[in-house]
C-alpha cells in the first residue's frame, strides 16, 4: 500500500490540476479556488511538507504529472519534504541552535529559490488534537506570508486520510481529526491561495 499512495496523490494532483492553479493572466481579485494552475516557463516547483512528499523522492510521480502535462515548459522541481515534519520544520531538527529547525526550513525554502510553492502539512499537527488548532493555523500562515515574501505562488494541499481494509475506532479517529486539520487549512487557502483537496 505504500508505494501506491505517491502514484494516488500524483493521479488525484493531475486530475485536478486544471481547477486550482495560478495564472499570472488572472486579475488580483479572482478568488484562489476559482483560479487555475498554471506552469510558466522557467518555473521552480518547490514540495515542501512531510512523509507525502518525502515518500515520493525516489518515484517523482509529481514531477511527472506536472511535466506531462506541460510538456513545452522548462521547470525545475525541487522536493524537500521531510518525515515527521510540521510547519514549525521540528522534525528537521538534527542541527543544534542556532540554526533552529525553524530556521532551517525556511532557509530551504528560500535557497531553493522557488516561483511555485506546493504545502502538504497538517497529518503530523492532527495528532494535538483540536487543541493544536489554532498553532497551527498561526504557523501555517507564517509559512504562506514567507513564501509570499520571496514573490512565490503557494497551492497547499490537504493531509491525507489513512487507508484501511478493517474499519477500527483508531482510524475513524484519527480520519475525523485528519478531517478537522484539512478544514482548516482549506480556510486558511480561501482567501489567500489555491487548496487542493487529496
Amino acid at each position: 500500500m505504500k508505494k501506491s499512495v505517491p502514484i494516488l496523490v500524483s493521479l488525484l494532483l493531475l486530475g485536478r490540476i486544471g481547477l486550482f492553479a495560478q495564472s499570472a493572466d488572472r486579475a488580483k481579485s479572482t478568488p484562489p479556488s476559482a483560479e487555475k494552475l498554471f506552469l510558466n516557463d522557467g518555473e521552480r516547483v518547490l514540495f515542501v511538507g512531510n512523509s507525502l512528499f518525502e515518500n515520493d523522492l525516489p518515484n517523482g510521480y509529481r514531477e511527472l504529472a506536472l511535466t506531462t502535462r506541460w510538456p513545452d515548459r522548462n521547470v525545475t522541481f525541487r522536493n524537500i519534504g521531510w518525515t515527521g515534519d510540521n510547519v514549525l520544520g521540528e522534525a528537521r531538527s538534527y542541527f543544534t541552535n542556532p540554526p533552529t529547525p525553524y530556521e532551517l526550513l525556511l532557509k530551504q525554502i528560500s535557497d531553493a529559490k522557488p516561483t511555485l510553492v506546493f504545502v502538504a502539512y497538517g497529518g503530523i499537527e492532527a495528532y494535538a488534537g483540536e487543541e493544536g488548532i489554532p498553532n497551527f493555523t498561526k504557523g501555517l500562515n507564517a509559512l504562506i506570508d514567507t513564501i509570499f515574501c520571496l514573490g512565490a505562488k503557494t497551492v497547499l494541499l490537504s493531509p491525507i486520510p489513512l487507508f484501511s481494509t478493517t474499519a477500527t475506532e483508531s482510524t475513524k479517529g484519527r480520519n475525523e481529526m485528519l478531517a478537522q486539520y484539512a478544514t482548516t487549512i482549506s480556510q486558511i487557502a480561501a482567501s489567500r491561495v489555491p487548496f487542493l483537496s487529496i
